[in-house]
């Protein structure tokens, strides 16, 4: 499910008065996507791909319904063919750049018959296996992906909106109160919305790791004899 960009009219009209819907949605949309891009809080499971032999590269392929773009990939796993899910096992991720300064021109072409790591292309939109499988795999890679909204969306997921709201609110009303051209451009007001903001999607990444708790992350100590 999503939630409209308009969502936040209410919000920051009463602390801006005057802007257009379109200069709400800009603004909504500009915090969403940076609160995503910071937090990585965005994440879709695509559906299971299936691996030809011998071929080595797989699209990131994001359903239009979700309104959203791949910013990084979360994680890989793998299987072999007809082996049930809990042989999945986790991919550990390569530097394409790295590889080509340590190892010869050839390190992309190698096959083996399970991969052992993978890269990016984020320019293509597209996973790649070191080594190349060599061996066919039945729906055997699961990709798990970051996103964040598409730069014309009109909507956002229902989380941002459920738990994040006033972190997106502070990244509006930072844009709009840094709108120098706009009849309610306030600089003082712009920094302060930016302070807030940061520190909202600060505590984002802090979730991104342990789950959105108020608890105290703490270690006990053990006592040993």
């Amino acid at each position: 499910m999503a939630t409209l960009l308009t969502a936040w009219s209410p919000e920051i009209l009463t602390q801006v008065v005057g802007v257009p819907v379109p200069g709400i949605k800009f603004a909504v949309r500009n915090a969403a996507i940076k609160f995503c891009e910071e937090t990585l809080l965005w994440t879709y499971t695509l559906d299971r791909i299936s691996v030809v032999a011998t071929v080595g590269a797989y699209a990131l392929t994001v359903p239009a319904l979700q309104h959203g773009e791949v910013i990084s990939i979360d994680n890989v796993k793998y299987k072999q063919h007809l082996q049930d899910d809990d042989q999945f096992r986790r991919l550990d991720p390569i530097s394409e750049t790295q590889q080509d300064l340590i190892d010869s021109g050839s390190w992309s072409f190698l096959t083996s018959p399970t991969p052992n790591n993978f890269y990016s292309d984020y320019l293509n939109k597209q996973v790649s296996f070191y080594q190349i499988p060599s061996e066919a795999s039945g729906e055997g890679l699961l990709v798990k992906v970051n996103l964040r909204p598409e730069i014309d969306s009109d909507d956002v997921p229902d989380f941002l909106y459920r738990d994040y709201r006033e972190a997106i609110k502070h990244g509006a009303l930072e844009v709009l109160f840094g709108s120098k051209a706009m009849a309610w451009y306030d600089l003082q007001k712009s920094i302060y919305h930016g302070a807030m903001f940061k520190n909202a999607y600060s505590d984002g990444k802090q979730d991104k790791i342990s789950g959105p708790t108020k608890r105290p992350m703490t270690v006990r100590m053990r006592n040993w004899l």
